[in-house]
Formats: C-alpha cells, sequence, structure tokens
C-alpha cells in the first residue's frame, strides 16, 4: 500500500516537473503577479468611497443649458493693450443694456408672454395711473423695465442645467423633507402641527405667519430686483416698490399658494404617473421674433424737448466732443469710432472717378476696418450678423478689385445700421440721463453747498434786484441753415454770473457771514468765549419798556491769516433758554449743563447782571462737550444775525414770521446737522404737526376701507385663519415687531443626499422599511451602477424637458399660470372630489412602484408605505415649507451673487 502511495507521488511530482519545464520563464512571471494584481483590484475596488466608471459613456453628464443666451468669455484684449483699460467695454456687458439682444422666441410664445403682463399692469398699475394721466411714459417706463427683467432672467434660466438641478437639487431636497416628515411619525408625532414641532429651528421663516410670509417674499423680489433689474430702476426707489408689491403679493404669493394645496399636489402627481404621451403640435411653430420687441416698444411715447436727435448730436461738434466723453465713461467709443471711419469710407467709395491707386487705398482701409472692428480677435470687435463679418471677409482677404462690391452689396451698410441702431437705441436714452447732458443743454447746476454758505450784503442787494430778471433764451450764433450748432442750448450766463441770487438757497434767519468767519464746520471747542456786559436796547414802541440783551465776545483760536478771530453777538435772555430747550429736544439731558430756573417777572439790569456769570458758564459747558461740537444750533446762537431776520431762538417771536416753506425745507437739514440721538420726541411731534386731520366719514371713508378689504382677501389663506395673523387690518400687524426682519438671502439648502441613487436608498430605507440584505445589495449596485444610471436619469430628463419646451406646451403652460393668478373664478372643489383625486393618486403611485420590489418588501408593506407618502403630501403648511425651499435653492442656483458675502 505504502509503495503504491509512493508511486503516485513520484508520478505527481514528475508531472508537475514536466509543466514547469514545459512553461517559460515569462509565463511564470505573469501567473504571478496576475495573482496579486488580482487581489490588488479587488481590495481596491472595495475601499469605501470607489464607484464603477459610466458603463455607456454615450449618456454622459454635459451641459445641456438652452440656447438663445450663451455666456461666453470674451479673450479679447483691451483697445489700448492693457489688461485693465475701461476703454473698450466686453461685448458681454452689452447684454447688461439690452438683455433681449439676441433672445428669439416663438410668435405664439412672445404673445402670451405680453399677454401676461399685460393684464398684470391692467389689474395693478394702468387702472389707477389713466385717472392721473393720459400720458404713457411712465407706463412704457415700466414695460421696458419688465423687458429688462424677464429678459435677464431667461437667460440665466438657459444657461442654468435644468436636469443637473433637478438630479443634484430638487429631488436630493424633496426626499430629505419626506425622510423628516417619516422620521417624525416614526416617533410619535402624527399631526402636521407635531411634525412642525418636530422640524423646530430648521422650519422656514415663512410659516410663522401669512404677514412673516408676505415680508419674506417682498425682501426677496427687492433683492432679486437688483441682480434683474436696469440701472435706471434700481436707482429710482419709487418704481422697484411699486414692482416688488405687484410681483409680491399679486404673482408669487398666489403663485406659492396654489402650489402646497394638497389637492394641486394629488393633480401633478396623476400628471408624472400619466404614461400617455404629450399632445403632438397642431402644426408648425410660429416664425421666431425678438423677446417682447413690440412690449415695450417707445415709438408711442411722447419725445422730451431737451433730447437732441443722433444725428444731430453726430453733426455738432460740441456734441459730439460731450457724446464720446460720455461713450468713454461706458467703455463703447469703440462704436461711435466705427461709424465716423465707415460715413468717411463711404462717401469716399461711391466716388466713380477713382484709379487703381485709390481703389488699392480703399481696400487697404477695408482690411483695417475689417482687423479693427469685425475680425473676432480684434480688440474693439463688435458683435455682427456671422454672414455681414463672412461677406467682409472675402472682400478684404481678396484682391484689391473687389473693393468695388461695396458699392454695390449690402455687408457694410448692415454693419453701418446696426451699429447707427445701437448708439441710437442703446446709448442715445443713457445719454439723455447723464449729468454730462444736462450741463451742455442747461448749463452747471445750481451749487448746493460752497465754501461760503452766507453771502455778504452787497451780493444780496445786488442778487434782489435781478431775483427774477433771468430767462432761458436760445443762443444767437446761427449757421447757414438757420439753426445755431447750439441752438439747442440753454442761456446760463444767470446761473454763472457772480450776481446770481444765491439769498434764494438761503433761509430767512441767515446770517451775515462771508470768508472771515469761521466755516460752519469747523469745530466749537477751539472757541472762547465770555459774557463781559449788558446792552441796553431802546424800543421803537414809546408804550413798552426798554430790553436788555447779553454781549457775548467770541474768539476763535484756529483763525489766521486776514480772518476775524473775535467778534460779538448780541442775544436776549429768552434765547438762552429757547437755546437750551432746542438742544435737549435734539440731544437728549444737557446735564450737568444746565441754565438756573427761569424767572417770569419783571427783570431788571441788575438781576439779568447777576445772572451773567451763570450764563457764561452755561455757554462755555456747551462748547467744551464733546457732543456738540459741530452743533448748527449752538453755531447760530454764537454768530452775528443778518439784519431784519427772525430769530429761531426768541419764542416771543411766533410762528406768524417765519415762512412755512423755509421751515419745513430746514427740518431735514437740521436732522443730519445736529445728529442727534434722542430726537424720537421730536420728531414724533413734528410728525403729529404734519398729519392732515382724519377724513371725515364718506367716500374716502370708505375708499380707505375697501382698501383694506381688498388687502385681507389677497392674504387670506385658511392655513393661518386660527390666529387671524393674515388680517391687513388687525391691531395684532400694525404693531410688528421691527426686530423680526425678514433674513434674504437664507442659509443655502443643503443635503447629505448625491443624486438620486442615494434618494432611492433613503426611500427604500425609510419609507419602505427594507431588509439589511437588500440595503447590501444596494449599497453594491451603487457601487457599480450610480455613474451610469444617473447620467441616463439627466439624459432623460433632458429629453422630457425639450419636448415640454415646443410652442404649444408653452403656450398651455402660460395661459394655466395666467388663468391660476388672474381667473380663478371656479367654485371650490368639494372634499369629496379632493378625496377622489386623493385616492387616485394612491393607486397610481402603487402601480407605479414595480411589482418586483413590492414582492420584495411584502404587500403589506407596500400598501402602508404608499399610503404614508400621500398622507405626508396632504399638509399644507409642510407643502409651503417644502415649496419655499425649493424656492430658495432654485435662486441660489439663478442668483449665485446673492451669497456673497
Amino acid at each position: 500500500m505504502q509503495q503504491k502511495k509512493k508511486l503516485i507521488f513520484l508520478w505527481f511530482t514528475l508531472s508537475l516537473c514536466l509543466f514547469l519545464l514545459s512553461m517559460s520563464v515569462l509565463n511564470i512571471m505573469l501567473l504571478f503577479w496576475s495573482f496579486f494584481a488580482g487581489v490588488g483590484l479587488t481590495i481596491y475596488i472595495f475601499s469605501p468611497g470607489y464607484e464603477v466608471n459610466n458603463l455607456f459613456p454615450v449618456f454622459s453628464i454635459c451641459n445641456i443649458g438652452g440656447g438663445g443666451a450663451t455666456s461666453s468669455e470674451s479673450t479679447n484684449k483691451c483697445i489700448c493693450g492693457k489688461d485693465n483699460c475701461e476703454r473698450q467695454k466686453p461685448e458681454k456687458e452689452l447684454a447688461s443694456l439690452q438683455p433681449w439682444m439676441g433672445i428669439k422666441v416663438t410668435e405664439k410664445v412672445n404673445a402670451a408672454i405680453e399677454e401676461f403682463i399685460d393684464i398684470l399692469l391692467e389689474r395693478h398699475a394702468s387702472n389707477w395711473y389713466k385717472k392721473l394721466s393720459d400720458d404713457e411714459a411712465f407706463i412704457m417706463e415700466l414695460k421696458a423695465s419688465i423687458r429688462h427683467c424677464f429678459a435677464v432672467i431667461y437667460r440665466r434660466i438657459s444657461n442654468m442645467d435644468l436636469p443637473d438641478f433637478i438630479v443634484n437639487g430638487f429631488v436630493p431636497i424633496s426626499v430629505n423633507h419626506i425622510s423628516i416628515c417619516l422620521k417624525a411619525r416614526d416617533e410619535g408625532y402624527r399631526s402636521e402641527d407635531e411634525i412642525m414641532s418636530f422640524y423646530s429651528s430648521q422650519l422656514h421663516y415663512c410659516l410663522k405667519s401669512r404677514r412673516h410670509e408676505l415680508a419674506y417674499i417682498r425682501a426677496m423680489c427687492d433683492r432679486i430686483l437688483t441682480f434683474v433689474s436696469p440701472d435706471s430702476l434700481i436707482e429710482s426707489r419709487i418704481a422697484r416698490v411699486l414692482i416688488r408689491e405687484v410681483l409680491a403679493s399679486n404673482v408669487v404669493l398666489p403663485g406659492i399658494d396654489t402650489i402646497d394645496n394638497p389637492d394641486f399636489v394629488n393633480n401633478m402627481l396623476l400628471l408624472y404617473f400619466d404614461d400617455d404621451p404629450p399632445a403632438p403640435a397642431p402644426g408648425p411653430p410660429s416664425p421666431l421674433v425678438t423677446l417682447l420687441e413690440r412690449f415695450s416698444s417707445r415709438e408711442a411715447t411722447s419725445r422730451s424737448l431737451l433730447h437732441v436727435d443722433l444725428e444731430r448730436i453726430l453733426h455738432t461738434q460740441d456734441m459730439l466732443y460731450q457724446f464720446m466723453n460720455f461713450l468713454k465713461t461706458r467703455s463703447a467709443v469703440h462704436y461711435l469710432q466705427f461709424y465716423l471711419t465707415v460715413e468717411d469710407f463711404h462717401r469716399r467709395c461711391l466716388s466713380q472717378e477713382q484709379d487703381d491707386v485709390q481703389l488699392k487705398k480703399l481696400h487697404c482701409e477695408a482690411k483695417d476696418i475689417f482687423e479693427t472692428y469685425c475680425h473676432p480677435d480684434a480688440s474693439s470687435f463688435i458683435h455682427f450678423e456671422p454672414s455681414i463679418i463672412q461677406e467682409l471677409q472675402d472682400i478684404a482677404e481678396g484682391p484689391w478689385q473687389e473693393v468695388t462690391r461695396l458699392r454695390t452689396s449690402t455687408p457694410l451698410y448692415r454693419a453701418f445700421d446696426h451699429v447707427y441702431n445701437m448708439l441710437e437705441n442703446v446709448y442715445c436714452p443713457l445719454f439723455y440721463e447723464d449729468d454730462t447732458y444736462y450741463q451742455m443743454m442747461c448749463g452747471d447746476r445750481v451749487p448746493t453747498a460752497s465754501k461760503n454758505p452766507y453771502p455778504s450784503a452787497s451780493s444780496l442787494n445786488k442778487a434782489n434786484k435781478k431775483k427774477f430778471s433771468r430767462k432761458f433764451r436760445p443762443s444767437r450764433t446761427d449757421t447757414e441753415d438757420g439753426l445755431g450748432k447750439a441752438d439747442m442750448f440753454l442761456d446760463t450766463t444767470s446761473l454763472e454770473s457772480d450776481e446770481f441770487d444765491k439769498a434764494s438757497l438761503l433761509d430767512d434767519d441767515a446770517m451775515i457771514c462771508d470768508d472771515k468767519f469761521p466755516n460752519p464746520n469747523s469745530s466749537l471747542s477751539m472757541w472762547r468765549l465770555s459774557i463781559p456786559s449788558i446792552k441796553r436796547k431802546q424800543t421803537t414802541d414809546p408804550s413798552s419798556s426798554d430790553i436788555y440783551l447779553f454781549c457775548i465776545e467770541v474768539v476763535d483760536l484756529q483763525r489766521d491769516g486776514d480772518g476775524v478771530e473775535k467778534w460779538q453777538v448780541y442775544r436776549h435772555h429768552n434765547e438762552f433758554y429757547s437755546l437750551e430747550n432746542k438742544l435737549t429736544e435734539f440731544h437728549g439731558s444737557l446735564s450737568p449743563i444746565s441754565l438756573p430756573p427761569k424767572k417770569f417777572f419783571s427783570k431788571n439790569l441788575e438781576y439779568l447782571d447777576s445772572r451773567r456769570p451763570e450764563f457764561e458758564k452755561f455757554l462755555k459747558g456747551l462748547i467744551t462737550s464733546s457732543s456738540l461740537h459741530k452743533s448748527e444750533l449752538l453755531y447760530d446762537f454764537l454768530m452775528p444775525q443778518r439784519a431784519g431776520a427772525v430769530s429761531r431762538f426768541n419764542s416771543r417771536s411766533g410762528m406768524a414770521k417765519v415762512k412755512l416753506g423755509n421751515f419745513i425745507r430746514r427740518v431735514p437739514n437740521k436732522l443730519i446737522k445736529e445728529k442727534g440721538r434722542h430726537i424720537d420726541a421730536f420728531l414724533q411731534s413734528f410728525v403729529t404737526s404734519c398729519e392732515a386731520g382724519k377724513p371725515r366719514s364718506g367716500k374716502n371713508g370708505d375708499n380707505l376701507k375697501d382698501s383694506e378689504v381688498i388687502m385681507d382677501q389677497k392674504l387670506h389663506n385658511d392655513m393661518y385663519s386660527c390666529d387671524g395673523d393674515w388680517l391687513w387690518s388687525s391691531e395684532k400687524n400694525k404693531d410688528t415687531n421691527a426686530d423680526d426682519d425678514p433674513v434674504f438671502p437664507p442659509t443655502p439648502p443643503k443635503t447629505a443626499l448625491q443624486g438620486i441613487f442615494d434618494c432611492i436608498t433613503l426611500l427604500c430605507v425609510r419609507l419602505f422599511r427594507i431588509d439589511r440584505w437588500l440595503l447590501q445589495l444596494l449599497v453594491i449596485l451603487r457601487i457599480l451602477f450610480r455613474r451610469t444610471i444617473e447620467p441616463f436619469v439627466s439624459r432623460h430628463l433632458k429629453n422630457k424637458i425639450e419636448v415640454y419646451k415646443q410652442e404649444h406646451h408653452l403656450v398651455r403652460l402660460i395661459h394655466l399660470f395666467r388663468d391660476v393668478i388672474f381667473f380663478d373664478n371656479d367654485p371650490p372643489r368639494t372634499e369629496a372630489l379632493k378625496l377622489e383625486r386623493k385616492a387616485e393618486a394612491l393607486r397610481e403611485l402603487k402601480a407605479f412602484i414595480p411589482e418586483q420590489f413590492a414582492y420584495l418588501i411584502g404587500k403589506d408593506q407596500h400598501e402602508r408605505s404608499c399610503q404614508e407618502f400621500i398622507d405626508i403630501l396632504q399638509y399644507p403648511k409642510l407643502n409651503k415649507h417644502l415649496g419655499y425651499i425649493l424656492l430658495d435653492a432654485l435662486l441660489f442656483k439663478l442668483f449665485p451673487e446673492v451669497d456673497e458675502g
């Protein structure tokens, strides 16, 4: 037996030796390293974070932003060769002036958008503006601003990768919301309010109350308008607030209310689960037109008498110079250079009597024009149509005889018209609104502040004689055609003359002060004063007794040269107490600085002389106080008074002698100059004095009541009916806490979920409560197929979006949104109909889940999970919370600059 074993062992050894001898050394090494390579690859594949690459590269993720609004970076150099040159603006900056350039939509879609905006303006702007004026300028400006905003938003949406936002933003945020609600239900929170309490601080700001919701939407619209509005709208607070209010309370708020309705959510689920293909287009699409081109046409508006047309600007030397300087500030001077160059080239090119030398010279000039303004790599490149550039390139790069084609062909004429239209429709309106144009037409502006705010007495007398003698008149410098090159200019000699009535800019209580006196902005801490004596002044009325004035000597320690270092001011006893009262109104308590108690009976010379040291101590304390160094009240008190002026410190003068217009005009200046910290009482008393009396009961009162009722109807929502917070006219809402202002932008919504596969896995765990082995299988499938499935889903979404971007679908969606916002007059659906739609959505959800998956988790679990999913979507407040989180995520995607800083 053992001998048999030895024979077997010997046979096995011999066979192995023969096998090894038959293999080469290379095969042995290959077998050895293949074993270790397989072991290493297995360890690497199953290491944390590793995923197999896309198995179907045809479904690779790519940028699928819409066309018509590209944002490619310009690689052109600046006109002077420097990177920071401001003379030429990159072409993408031109889109900020006319963002609708290059945006083409079908005619029916454009008409549907125009109809929606027209209804919006008719209901909330035109209906009351027509009662004020028949001038359409205001409405046209609103339309132009809305067109600008709409075009900017269209460009941003076109450049956004919408399928990527859905896969990595919309779906993960929604699934995370469902997961939190499921977790709350697992811990015993069943009702909507209980789940909201489980959310705690993560709950959106808008769910505090209806009024908080509207305040948040206002803050959101106000912030977004700064990114999409033209400069004129941003600078006009009134117009921006008007558009903000129209959008906030009449578009966004009703739209959110529609979306958070559980019945609407169920209807959306039914549309998603519907297997029927979309309806085909009834016919070919309508022609393409520029976005809202006829909607905001300015041709219907009346032209201002001060607006000079472009043709006149270009052929008037002074105007052309100012226009060129303005274009330099807008970094668009190359448009004007192209216009002037081509205009001169046209004149010489059309001449028929030219020899070969002149034609060669014209060809060289044509080549220079092409290389300077039409070549894509040129520093002053202008975006013409591709056909224009191609034809000009053929002529410029062809033989010199080809230059004669410019006489009969159209490319250079079309380029010339394009630039002319740019100058006329884009930059001329901006030039009309610029301060340079105002100064060119009307002269320098009236100075609002100067080193010497108080004119001398001689200047006042001369100015008063010619106060109304100056008139605007046309210049008499005429040219051959009877119109001077500056005949549209207005005579401004009256504004530039030294005799200009500067007194018209001052109040009646202005002081006699010239360059010799200290500037009002100088610090009073460098002044020294004393009250050496009391002066007796006789009155003109024999029946009244004489009055006594305190002589205040003031010394300015900062003055040098020819300036006045010392002067005297005479003040009445009562004026000291008036000064104390006014300073207290603006600055609060002056303690420990105070005047002695006021004496109401007759004040003789001996009594006033005994009070003189206390009054002097009071003034010295005021000028040494750090809070009163820049006080205009104290400055006016210590400066000489203009003859005949009414002192604002004399309480006996009363208000009858003070011009009400001057008083009201001076109040804002006082508030700015005094910079008091305790002016609440003054402001409250001033506002009370300016308020009109309450209207009598009648038509006006009824209108006010009707406006409150209309606002209450807009804000009403059943989910807030329990606390009455939606009532606009309620006393609770009139005392809103100012410290609870909405914060926009909020914290960007974040979730740990990445992509569709993670969302499916989380739903399987939270909603369907799958077994552990099935979860492990999903983890393995994630490693193998995640990078394959998600590009496939993105491509599928892209195809779906392209289908619904067809003309008839877009028009239908716009009309549907129009009906929801403006024509939602259908009677509310009954509870029975709502329950029927909910049950139908539940059936469709059960049918949507694959049968194999339902078999793995069990029929009962499948039923419970679908029912729980539908139940969570029946909470309107939680739907509103989800809607605002998704809206915030969309705004952060469209406007990433809102999160800067």
